[in-house]
């Protein structure tokens, strides 16, 4: 009873067996690929000698509406960095109804250049129109984001 043992194999389940393991691996290295974080999440000054490239280089816009008429909200960028924020000119009646825009401006570019982060601190002064022109910024640097 020691004889040699015959085991038959079909040939269509060897080939059901491979798609299996072929869609099993696709699976397996589709979700590594969504799942491990990407360049440019990485912090800037990496050791290991590449830069991160954070922006599309040029300047991107975010419209506002003030006294019903669209002013842009502009945002310059390198490919690492927020270079500058700037405003359209205002027209007078803008102006005249909405006189914290240019200074607000002012004082969350000076914060957002120094920081090169949206995340700004909280001020109690201003505070709807500041939530208002860092909206506009963010969906700008959106624009340019890679």
């Amino acid at each position: 009873m020691g004889g040699t043992k015959i085991m038959v194999v079909q040939m269509k389940e060897v080939i059901k067996s491979a798609v299996f393991v072929v869609a099993g691996l696709i699976l397996i290295i589709m979700l590594i690929y969504f799942f491990i974080p990407k360049g440019r999440n990485s912090a800037p000054g990496m050791d290991d000698g590449t830069a991160a490239l954070l922006y599309m280089p040029g300047t991107y816009s975010a419209q506002i509406v003030l006294n019903n008429e669209p002013v842009d909200v502009h945002v310059t960028l390198s490919e690492e960095r927020i270079e500058d924020i700037t405003i359209d000119e205002l027209a007078d009646s803008q102006e005249l109804f909405y006189p914290l825009i240019n200074p607000t401006l002012d004082e969350l570019a000076s914060e957002i250049l120094a920081t090169q982060s949206l995340e700004v601190a909280d001020s109690s002064e201003n505070v709807v129109t500041r939530q208002v022109l860092l909206d506009a910024i963010a969906k700008a640097v959106a624009q340019g984001e890679q």
